[in-house]
């Protein structure tokens, strides 16, 4: 009569062994190929949220611009008049900011990182930052999050403006704009902009003096009041209080 010895089992083992590992990695494939999930906050604040989720969980974070209602405060309120204060608007901007990330990811000293790589804008109302997808569904919790979307590179689309100039029958002639001066007729400029870096500006102003000012009538905002005026700085922004 023959027997067998413990060790004729193992193969029978080691194959049971071997169909439990396949079935495990079937299975986590299967996870990996799956949807992202997108909650019903993200799928409201978010057109991208799909895009957004797939891939925070393939990379484990997703770059994202955030927005956010827009803080109130006395700074912001005087935008466009004289009693503009562009760092008092960043300081109340920046306070709703830190508001915001501080309850997701904790103190936005911390998260310089490139890990994080978190951006502020301090302007507009928003910031760019690389989050988990627990991070983001978090942040579409928040009531004061308006829009969430993927931070990616963005190409102008002009769809009203350069029909509206003719510039498609300019470039239909060849044109290039090479050689040409640009007249833009505005409140003001600010030369030291860096999208006019490396540019030759001509500055003007042309404003009058008409009637009784508050009566109907107007002042010029030109230097020394007068009518018109060409120079450096004369072309800075109005500093007016009043509308028209």
């Amino acid at each position: 009569m023959m027997t067998r010895s413990s060790g004729e089992h193992r193969p029978g083992a080691m194959h049971r062994l071997v169909e439990a590992a396949v079935a495990l990695m079937f299975m986590l494939g299967l996870a990996s190929t799956a949807p992202a999930q997108v909650s019903a906050s993200l799928a409201q604040k978010s057109p991208g949220a799909a895009e957004i989720m797939a891939t925070a969980e393939r990379s484990g974070r997703a770059r994202i611009i955030v927005m956010y209602q827009t803080p109130p405060g006395p700074a912001r309120a005087n935008i466009g008049t004289a009693a503009e204060d562009i760092q008092a608007i960043t300081n109340e901007n920046y306070a709703a900011q830190d508001a915001i990330v501080g309850a997701v990811f904790g103190s936005p000293s911390n998260l310089n990182d490139p890990a994080h790589g978190f951006k502020r804008m301090p302007i507009t109302p928003a910031f760019a930052i690389n989050a988990t997808a627990a991070e983001i569904n978090a942040l579409a919790e928040d009531p004061r999050v308006t829009t969430i979307e993927p931070d990616g590179i963005g190409w102008p689309r002009l769809i009203q403006s350069v029909p509206l100039i003719g510039m498609a029958n300019a470039y239909a002639a060849g044109a290039t704009g090479n050689g040409q001066a640009v007249a833009v007729l505005d409140t003001g400029v600010e030369t030291t902009h860096k999208f006019l870096a490396g540019q030759t500006i001509q500055e003007a102003c042309f404003s009058t003096t008409q009637g009784t000012l508050g009566a109907g009538g107007s002042a010029s905002l030109c230097p020394g009041g007068a009518a018109s005026a060409t120079g450096p700085g004369t072309a800075a922004n109005c500093p007016i209080a009043w509308d028209g």
